[in-house]
């Protein structure tokens, strides 16, 4: 009897021990790398073609709370516009000379209203909408962006496209529309079958792990990642790979990382 109940209590402590150190085994992780251009291919509806819309008003650059430094212009008054990005996020400025000869634009970068650093971007008159003010921009904005996480801080550019900006149109309230280019690549690890995959923000918030947005499996091993290869990450939570490895899919540290868990 005494051997039944040290034979127990030896079986229930190495399967607690056994419990304890699954439970701290840290899942794989599969570092994403930021990539600027080319974005796979996903559906956009009619609404959301251009991007998110943000705001603009014509405020004074001196002497103003939403302005550290100005630019270098010798324009007092000129279009604001502003976004938030990061975790926690941070508000982050974009300042538009629409009155002056040359069309420009400066991006609060770091998100600290300080403007004095950053060269101007172009702005061109679009030809699509004849007889309405609408401009773009041939070149991306870039933001660098922090995603704070429990015990660091991930930080990254991340860049938009401004391909719609309208002013000054009688019963049109001004805005810009951005639309997100920057998305992650990353490689997950199998028994020489390794596969990549993408992340990508659909809803153009910068953010990449909300529900909607997409992730592309690789699965042709064709290096290229086409919409019949997404899926939404609200519905791709675990994959199995042709070697037979099955993982778990854990996206709270996107973009820098997904965790993937075997099982």
């Amino acid at each position: 009897m005494k051997k039944n109940i040290f034979f127990y209590i030896c079986f229930f402590s190495l399967a607690i021990l056994c419990m304890m150190a699954f439970a701290e085994t840290p899942g794989e992780e599969v570092a994403l790398s930021p990539a600027q251009s080319d974005t796979p291919f996903f559906e956009r509806s009619k609404k959301t073609e251009l991007g998110v819309a943000y705001p603009i008003k014509m405020i004074k650059i001196r002497d103003n709370s939403l302005i550290t430094v100005p630019p270098e212009t010798p324009a007092n008054i000129l279009y604001f516009g502003q976004l938030k990005l990061g975790s926690p996020s941070v508000s982050y400025g974009v300042l538009f000379d629409l009155e002056g000869k040359d069309k420009q634009l400066w991006v609060d970068v770091a998100g600290n209203g300080d403007y004095s650093e950053v060269s101007p971007q172009q702005l061109y008159k679009s030809e699509k909408y004849p007889g309405i003010n609408v401009y773009y921009s041939p070149l991306p904005l870039t933001f660098q962006v922090k995603y704070t996480y429990t015990d660091h801080t991930f930080e990254v550019p991340i860049q938009f496209e401004l391909p719609y900006l309208m002013v000054a149109q009688a019963g049109f309230a001004d805005y810009f529309y951005l639309k997100t280019r920057t998305w992650f690549t990353g490689t997950i690890r199998g028994n020489n079958d390794d596969i990549q995959l993408a992340l990508v923000d659909t809803n153009d918030n910068g953010y990449y792990n909300d529900p909607s947005d997409l992730i592309f499996i690789d699965w042709n091993y064709d290096l290229n990642f086409s919409p019949e290869e997404s899926k939404q990450i609200k519905s791709l939570r675990s994959i199995k790979l042709p070697s037979r490895l099955k993982f778990k899919f854990e996206y709270m540290t996107a973009p820098e990382k997904i965790i993937l868990n075997k099982g």
